[in-house]
C-alpha cells in the first residue's frame, strides 16, 4: 500500500510512524521548510507546552526531555526530531510542497491521484496513491487567522498575528513604550499577555475561556482530589448538552469553581463548560486578573486606534491577534470521479463530522487526523489516532466497521451533540468541552482489540507522571503485539 501524509508536525509524525509500522510505503509533503507544525511556525519567547513534560509523548516513545516542568519551543522541536530520526521517518518527509489537489476515483481507478506543487521551483507533479492522510494538527491546519479589519490599508496601527511575535518585537515594544492591544481569550493570549509586563496591554476578547489549575491538576503531594474533580466535570459535561446553562447547571458547576481546579480570569461567573483545556498557573492568573480588558468585537482600525463596537476606540500602536488559525484555508481540494468519469467537489472543511473524527465514508481513502482524541495530551491521541488509522487503512483492525455503521454512527452523534454540529465542534480548534465526543477513544480502543477501560485510564490518570507512562507503555506493547 502506498500512503501520503500531509504535514509533518506531531501529527504527520505520528501518521508517518504508524503507516510505516504498518508496512505501507509513505511520504509526507510539508509545506514549510522544517517538521514541528505549530511549535516550528511559532517565534514568540517563552513559549511552552501547558501541560508537564511528562504529558507531552507519542504513545511508544518517551516524554519529551526539559530542564522546567514545562518543555520549551526549542526543546518540543528536538523531541520531534529524535522521534522522526527513532521511528526511522525523517527520510520519508518532503519539504516545501503544497498538496493542492486530491482526486478520490471509486470504482474506476484503484488509486487516488494527488497533485502537488513544489514552493521553490513552482513545479507541479502528481503521484498516485492508495491512502491520502490530511494530518494536519490542531493548531497549524491552516494560515494564521486574522480578521478582516476594515481601515487597515490606512491605519498606522501595525498587525501581527501571535505566530509573528518575535522577541525583536517585543523589545521594541518596550524600548519606544508601544501601545498594545491583544485580541484572544486562549493560551496565546495568555502567553503574550504575561511577556508585555510593564507594557500596560489592553485586552481585548469576545468570549472568556476557562482553563484547568496548573498546580490543582498536578499536586505535589495528598488526596487525588484532582481526578475526583475532573471525574464530576466530565459528567458535568454531558449534562450540560441536555440542560444548557440555566439556574441548574449554575449550581452544579459552583463546586467545581470552588475547587479551583478550573480558573477563568476575565469572566469567573460564565459557563464552566466554555473552555478548550488550556493550563494556566496560579501567577499568570494572578497578573491576567489586573490586565486592563474590554469585552467587545473589533470592527475595524483608525488612523491609531483599533475600533471596537459598542464603545470607545482603543489607542494603539499594535494589534496582535492571537486568533488561532483558519483550519480549512489550506485543505487540498478533494474531489470525487465517479465510474462513468463525473466528477463532485468534496469539500473537507464543509462535511458535518468524522467517524471517529477522521473518517469520510463518502471518501474512506482520504482520511484526516486533525482533532485530539485525548485531552490535554493531546500528542499521545494523535498517536494512537494514528494507530487506528494505520490499521483501519491495511484492514487490520480488530473489527473494522462497515460504510454503514459508520453513517449511522455519525448520524448518532449529530443527534446527541446538536446544535453543535458545526462550528467549533468540527473545524476551529478544540470543541468547548461540552461539544467533546468523550466516547472517541474507548471506541478506537475497542476496535484496536485494546480494552476500553484502557482508554478511560488513560483520561483519568493524566495527571499522574508514574501511572501514566506505565499505561502508555501498557499500550505500546499491546499494539506491538497485535501488530
Amino acid at each position: 500500500m502506498k500512503a501520503i501524509v500531509i504535514g509533518a508536525g506531531g501529527a504527520g509524525l505520528a501518521a508517518l510512524a504508524a503507516l510505516r509500522q504498518a508496512g505501507a510505503e509513505v511520504v509526507a509533503f510539508e509545506r514549510s521548510g522544517v517538521l514541528g507544525g505549530v511549535w516550528a511556525a511559532t517565534q514568540y519567547p517563552a513559549l511552552t507546552i501547558h501541560s508537564q513534560s511528562f504529558n507531552y509523548r507519542f504513545h511508544d516513545f518517551p516524554p519529551v526531555a526539559s530542564a522546567g516542568p514545562s518543555a520549551t519551543r526549542d526543546e518540543v522541536l528536538t523531541y520531534l526530531a529524535a522521534f522522526a530520526r527513532a521511528k526511522g521517518v525523517a527520510e520519508h518527509i518532503t519539504y516545501h510542497q503544497r498538496v493542492d489537489r486530491i482526486v478520490y476515483r471509486p470504482g474506476r481507478a484503484p488509486r487516488c491521484l494527488v497533485a502537488v506543487t513544489d514552493l521553490r521551483s513552482g513545479e507541479s507533479h502528481t503521484h498516485a496513491c492508495d491512502v491520502v492522510v490530511c494530518a494536519t494538527g490542531f493548531s497549524n491546519a491552516g494560515r494564521p487567522h486574522v480578521p478582516a479589519l476594515p481601515g487597515r490599508d490606512a491605519s498606522h496601527v501595525r498587525v501581527l498575528h501571535s505566530s509573528e511575535v518575535t522577541a525583536e518585537v517585543l523589545d521594541d515594544v518596550r524600548a519606544r513604550r508601544r501601545r498594545v492591544a491583544v485580541l484572544g481569550a486562549g493560551k496565546s493570549s495568555h502567553e503574550l499577555l504575561s511577556l508585555l509586563r510593564g507594557a500596560d496591554p489592553t485586552w481585548i476578547y469576545s468570549k472568556s475561556l476557562w482553563a484547568l489549575s496548573y498546580e490543582v491538576l498536578y499536586p505535589a503531594s495528598g488526596l487525588p482530589w484532582n481526578v475526583l474533580w475532573y471525574l464530576y466535570y466530565q459528567r458535568l459535561t454531558r449534562l450540560r448538552r441536555r440542560l444548557g446553562f440555566g439556574r441548574v447547571m449554575k449550581a452544579l458547576q459552583a463546586p467545581l469553581r470552588w475547587s479551583g481546579l478550573f480558573v477563568n480570569p476575565l469572566e469567573p461567573r460564565s459557563d464552566l463548560c466554555v473552555n478548550r483545556a488550556a493550563i494556566m498557573k496560579r501567577d499568570q492568573l494572578a497578573y491576567l486578573r489586573t490586565v486592563r480588558s474590554v469585552k467587545a468585537e473589533v470592527t475595524g482600525l483608525g488612523p491609531h486606534t483599533v475600533e471596537v463596537a459598542g464603545g470607545p476606540a482603543i489607542e494603539a500602536d499594535l494589534l496582535i491577534c492571537a486568533t488561532g488559525y483558519d483550519r480549512s484555508a489550506w485543505l487540498p481540494e478533494v474531489v470525487i470521479e465517479a465510474a462513468d468519469g463525473s466528477v463532485t467537489r468534496h469539500d473537507l472543511a464543509a462535511q458535518h463530522g468524522f467517524y471517529n473524527q477522521m473518517i469520510d465514508p463518502a471518501a474512506p481513502a482520504v482520511s484526516v487526523l486533525a482533532a485530539s482524541v485525548l485531552y490535554p495530551q493531546q500528542l499521545v491521541g494523535y498517536s494512537l489516532g494514528a494507530q487506528w488509522l494505520a490499521r483501519f487503512h491495511t484492514g487490520r483492525l480488530a473489527r473494522h466497521p462497515t460504510a454503514a455503521e459508520m453513517r449511522r454512527s455519525m448520524a448518532a452523534d449529530a443527534a446527541r451533540f446538536s446544535p453543535w454540529v458545526s462550528g467549533a465542534y468540527l473545524s476551529n480548534g478544540l470543541p468547548y468541552a461540552h461539544e467533546r465526543n468523550e466516547d472517541v477513544l474507548p471506541r478506537l480502543f475497542t476496535q484496536l482489540g485494546l480494552p476500553a477501560g484502557l482508554a478511560r485510564l488513560l483520561v483519568i490518570r493524566g495527571a499522574d507522571p508514574q501511572k501514566f507512562a506505565r499505561l502508555c507503555d501498557d499500550v505500546a506493547a499491546r499494539l506491538a503485539a497485535t501488530a
